[in-house]
């Protein structure tokens, strides 16, 4: 029997042991589709090195605010293989308590699930001046037209299927 230290080992041997088999089933459309863990693991990777590229690094605390779904899971496995801690939030979490868990934590950036969260987030009425990046995992339209997208929203694009970058593996080579 193996004994795992961290998370990101028994990850990382599963992908390699078991990367054809189903890790989960995610239900779209009324049917549930399975994806692997070698799919797993390539979305993990390709949401890490978006983080890497956007600046999270070893330590930083990142707010993750969610209702449980795959993305939930994928974005708390690329947190934790860059050695930096997750804030998990509840997807109903209101304002207040996203005020006091995120800056509480010392997050420096936010990862929310959608329009909802986003609303929440806006509506803190204190300061975060730690929060650097707000990622968000579904699109939103709180913004109706590009005049109303304030200066502080610098869109990142990202896409699922990219080339990942060696910086990744690289960050998360001693694990």
């Amino acid at each position: 029997m193996s004994s795992f230290k961290t998370l990101t080992e028994m990850l990382k041997n599963n992908t390699k042991n078991f990367g054809n088999k189903i890790a989960f089933k995610v239900k779209k459309q009324n049917e549930f589709e399975p994806i692997t863990y070698n799919e797993l693991y390539e979305k993990i990777k390709e949401l890490g090195t978006g983080f890497l590229e956007i600046g999270i690094k070893e330590f930083d605390h990142v707010g993750l605010v969610s209702e449980n779904r795959l993305e939930w899971i994928i974005s708390d496995m690329a947190v934790i293989h860059l050695r930096a801690a997750d804030v998990p939030c509840s997807g109903n979490s209101s304002s207040k308590d996203l005020y006091f868990k995120l800056n509480h934590s010392d997050a420096s950036s936010v990862i929310l699930e959608g329009e909802k969260q986003f609303n929440s987030f806006l509506q803190i009425n204190n300061p975060l001046p730690k929060i650097t990046n707000i990622i968000l995992i579904d699109k939103i339209d709180v913004f109706s037209k590009s005049d109303e997208v304030p200066e502080w929203a610098n869109p990142v694009d990202f896409q699922e299927n990219g080339k990942i970058r060696k910086s990744f593996e690289k960050a998360i080579k001693n694990l």
